[in-house]
């Protein structure tokens, strides 16, 4: 059989993109449809349609769904390999005036060389002239990784002799909150069941890119980075801004924290001489209701860490010390400060420098419940309450509780208050001492030897750099990191759900084989279409097979 892989995944990547679906909005519902009737332009699934399906995310207020697609080879197999892709894309708000062609992959591409040729940067501009990178929103992440398993599904449709199974699951909010996966890892465990598969590893299809700036190498990895959101709120001593030094501002507070975390060496988790992105901040605000001349007295930050090895205790232990760190720097300015205003004025101020206390979550609520009791606990219940009937953003109900928390110890003023936000990504990756997972890396090195014929400039990875759902295929030591987890991150198990019984059930090992891009969420987004559409194809057809045949 002659397969026209490279047509078919550069045909469908332009079809699928041209669909906005924008996590979050009704363009998610239309991918889906649009997936399904793609799915059923294949005879395969034409002859079989009841194996294509759309399952409704429980719960989801606007009713997106995970398709799925099986494919059930001849014989008796049980061997499965889930064939795992996102179909939601972020949004378009930095596209400018070519906004409206951003989900035209050929119009926005012709539209770039045309109108900002001059304008944009020189690797840019040759990647634009060479005709070989398809831009516009959604190509790179992850269209065409999806295009490239639809292809790979269609070929093996197609390839009589095949024996086995392979599940395709396509999932919505992959960009936002992952609640798609969450219910495909559920659907997951139950299809397993009623169709008698055996799932031998779960392969991903989202793109690689740059490990560096600079780099021009494609990637293959055997597993994905973590993520934790910590969040760090400082809870200063207000006073009016004719009187600094009578006070502590929290923006201030939060700065010396913001300063020592962004790029800290000390976050850059590493495992086997692999390591993960440096922490960078994702958000810093001071609260205050309006303006005035009072120093602000809550701020807060959250940052963006990926581990490969860390656990959550040991990622707030680590913060914990830099925060504590922080802590000495407003002490040791706030002295210097009352020392050269004593100096000018010639006279001792009846003012001692104070030095912030570091708290976390988990630690400051017992000490309310030590303090305050039953009343305590009922409130903060209470407001928990309240935050679930009105369903608000996680992240900013995970501040809203901190601050409530807060209020119970103005006198301990000033302190840093240390909590987790959602989303939590467990890191992933194959476990050398299992020797089903070494076999698996046999097959890896395998897949990067063919790749390596095709393109020298191919490389083997562990940790996929970016955030995948791949994560929630397994979590080890999950009893030590919820434990962790439950006592400060005040949102989980109330509004915001990690379904760790059914992924502890489904352990699933992953790879991720996928096309090239580059700018992933930026307007430059865009896909390199030889290795995207003629080699990466091949290479997940062939992972399917050696698996198959292992």
């Amino acid at each position: 059989m002659h397969w026209h892989a490279a047509e078919q995944v550069y045909h469908w990547t332009i079809q699928l993109a041209k669909v906005p679906s924008i996590s979050g909005t009704i363009g998610e519902l239309e991918m889906a449809d649009a997936l399904v009737d793609l799915l059923l332009t294949i005879p395969y699934f034409q002859k079989h349609p009841q194996t294509v399906s759309k399952h409704p995310v429980p719960h989801d207020s606007m009713g997106r769904s995970v398709v799925t697609a099986l494919l059930q080879g001849k014989g008796n197999s049980r061997k499965t390999v889930v064939l795992l892709s996102h179909y939601d894309v972020v949004g378009v708000e930095g596209f400018g005036r070519l906004q409206s062609d951003a989900f035209h992959p050929l119009k926005y591409t012709e539209r770039l060389r045309n109108e900002l040729l001059d304008t944009v940067e020189e690797g840019i501009r040759a990647q634009l002239v060479s005709g070989n990178w398809l831009f516009g929103r959604g190509v790179m992440d992850m269209k065409a990784g999806l295009a490239m398993q639809l292809s790979v599904l269609q070929y093996y449709t197609e390839l009589a002799e095949f024996e086995g199974n392979l599940l395709l699951v396509a999932t919505p909010d992959e960009e936002t909150g992952s609640t798609g996966m969450f219910a495909a890892v559920s659907l997951l465990n139950q299809l397993k069941l009623i169709h008698d598969l055996s799932y031998e590893v779960c392969i991903c299809s989202e793109a690689n890119w740059s490990a560096y700036p600079g780099d021009e190498d494609r990637y293959l990895y055997t597993g994905s980075v973590g993520k934790l959101l910590p969040v760090v709120c400082g809870i200063g001593v207000e006073t009016h801004v004719g009187e600094p030094l009578l006070g502590v501002n929290a923006g201030w507070m939060i700065g010396e924290v913001a300063r020592r975390v962004e790029l800290a060496p000390e976050l850059v988790d590493e495992k086997d001489g692999e390591f993960g992105p440096a922490p960078t901040l994702l958000d810093l605000r001071v609260v205050k209701d309006a303006y005035n001349t009072q120093t602000p007295n809550f701020a807060y930050a959250m940052f963006n860490v990926l581990t490969v090895q860390h656990s959550p205790q040991e990622v707030l232990h680590i913060l914990m010390d830099m925060v504590h760190q922080a802590a000495d720097a407003v002490h040791q300015r706030i002295s210097e400060q009352l020392t050269m205003a004593s100096t000018r004025m010639n006279q001792p101020l009846p003012v001692s420098p104070v030095r912030p206390n570091v708290f976390s979550y988990h630690n400051l609520y017992q000490l309310g419940v030590e303090r305050y009791g039953e009343p305590f606990v009922v409130h903060m219940e209470q407001v928990m309450h309240e935050i679930e009937n009105t369903l608000p953003n996680p992240r900013q109900a995970s501040v809203q509780l901190a601050q409530t928390l807060s209020t119970y110890f103005h006198e301990l003023a000033p302190f840093y208050l240390l909590l987790f936000a959602p989303p939590y990504y467990p890191h992933i990756a194959l476990n050398d001492s299992n020797p089903y997972e070494r076999t698996l890396q046999d097959l890896a090195e395998q897949v990067h030897a063919d790749a390596l014929q095709a393109d020298p400039g191919v490389r083997l990875k562990r940790f996929f750099p970016g955030l995948s759902d791949v994560s929630y295929c397994r979590i080890d030591d999950a009893d030590q990191v919820f434990a962790t987890l439950k006592e400060n991150m005040p949102v989980l198990d109330r509004i915001y759900h990690i379904p760790v019984q059914e992924i502890a059930q489904l352990n699933l090992p992953t790879l991720n084989i996928g096309p090239y891009g580059k700018d992933a969420h930026k307007w430059t987004e865009r896909l390199e279409l030889k290795y995207s559409t003629q080699i990466a194809p091949q290479l997940l057809a062939n992972a399917i097979k050696y698996v198959m045949d292992m």
